[in-house]
């Protein structure tokens, strides 16, 4: 999750919905986008995956927040050996990340 969103709680119900998620028993794992030079701001973290045991993999332009429950989005469900690269995909950013 953005690390921004959930520390600042910045986007509507981002902090409720991590608790919730990390009180269910799910890793959370807060990241921050890159900057692109010395004084940019670094922006958010996009990337919209999720991965459950290592089998399934959803991926799209959900953003998954309250605020955007009335939005016309696209998820899909990937399962096989494209989860292998989701996952590898969705780690690699989180190498700086804290665990929320």
């Amino acid at each position: 999750m953005d690390r921004e969103q959930v520390e600042k709680n910045t986007c509507s119900g981002t902090r409720d919905m991590a608790t919730e998620l990390k009180d269910n028993g799910a890793s959370i794992f807060l990241a921050q986008g890159r900057r692109r030079g010395k004084r940019s701001h670094a922006g958010s973290f996009q990337m919209k995956s999720i991965v459950v045991d290592k089998r399934v993999a959803y991926v799209g332009s959900a953003n998954m927040t309250n605020a955007s429950s009335s939005n016309v989005e696209l998820m899909t469900r990937m399962t096989g050996p494209p989860v292998h690269d989701v996952l590898h995909a969705v780690l690699e950013p989180l190498r700086n990340a804290t665990q929320f």
